[in-house]
């Protein structure tokens, strides 16, 4: 079984019109003929900015923990020493 892929295409309900289909099935999106618009309909920018967002905030924990880890160390350098 093969499927179209993601992106718009004739709307059989309205002539002039096309309808977005994201690969699996067929949206509410709807836009008319002719209409210079991004690939993808509104609010469907796909996995990347998610993407990018969670390695983010990974980077930020990570950061943190090493900041923290680097602190409790020194911690423990100053409390041996001292004895």
């Amino acid at each position: 079984m093969s499927t179209a892929p993601a992106g718009w295409y004739a709307d059989a309900q309205r002539d002039g019109h096309e309808r977005w289909f994201d690969g699996r099935s067929w949206t509410e999106e709807r836009r008319p003929v002719g209409m210079q618009q991004t690939n993808t309909p509104a609010g469907r920018l796909g996995w990347l900015p998610a993407a990018t967002a969670f390695v983010a905030l990974l980077v930020v924990l990570c950061g943190g923990a090493l900041v923290l880890a680097g602190a409790a160390i020194d911690t423990v350098d100053s409390v041996v020493s001292s004895e």
